[in-house]
């Protein structure tokens, strides 16, 4: 078996264990244990990318700024987590870049409509739910969807790399971001309509299944 798919199966197992305790430790409220282990899932699939894909930083420096917003996020000061929610986006454009990199290595160049579209989305996706917000006229009116845009563009470029490639890996990268979408969608209904019970287990359980089967996908299609 290749050393690379050991890694893979390793690192996976240790982010699913460790991802399961700390979504346990939401629903028994050991806030001390979910603080301490939020960071372990996602600081395994680094280590895998890096000792695995050394030359191929835009990966698992994706995966570092997104561990830096799970540590923003676990202060509660707003402050801290907007700076969390920062990182996440940066996160979400290192990905969109990356898919874009696998579209050109693949085919040699990136089709037009993708560098119409793209852009068209983040703008549409930013206009119409920034301007809804901006009615209150807070600082933050875009920050929330301009977020949000980063991860609609890389679920819409992963199902491009789909149908583009024709490589079965990134079935399952969109199937993530079909878990990272609800997982923001608990986050935006605690945050803003109502708190229901166990909202952190629902919010924390399908983020790290998100993770966890994005970077899965990402390291199966660039295992030869």
């Amino acid at each position: 078996m290749d050393v690379k798919i050991i890694i893979l199966i390793i690192v996976t197992i240790l982010s699913l264990i460790f991802g399961s305790i700390v979504s346990y430790a939401t629903i028994i409220k050991n806030r001390k244990l979910y603080s301490i282990l939020k960071v372990f899932p996602l600081l395994f699939l680094i280590i895998g990318f890096v000792i695995c894909y050394p030359t191929k930083p835009i990966l698992y420096l994706a995966l570092i700024f997104a561990l830096s917003g799970d540590i923003f996020l676990i202060f509660k000061k707003s402050k801290l987590f907007y700076i969390g929610a920062v990182s996440f986006f940066i996160s979400h454009l290192l990905f969109i870049t990356n898919y874009f990199l696998i579209i050109d290595y693949s085919l040699n160049y990136i089709p037009l409509y993708l560098f119409i579209t793209t852009p068209l989305l983040f703008i549409v996706l930013v206009l119409s739910f920034g301007i809804a917000k901006f009615k209150k006229l807070k600082a933050n009116a875009f920050l929330t969807p301009i977020y949000f845009s980063g991860l609609i563009i890389n679920f819409y470029l992963a199902i491009n790399c789909l149908i583009l490639i024709k490589d079965l890996a990134f079935i399952i990268c969109i199937i993530g971001y079909l878990f990272f979408i609800l997982s923001d969608a608990f986050i935006a209904i605690q945050k803003f309509i109502k708190t229901y019970k166990y909202h952190d287990f629902y919010i924390i359980s399908t983020y790290y299944i998100a993770q966890i089967l994005i970077s899965i996908g990402l390291f199966a299609y660039m295992i030869p």
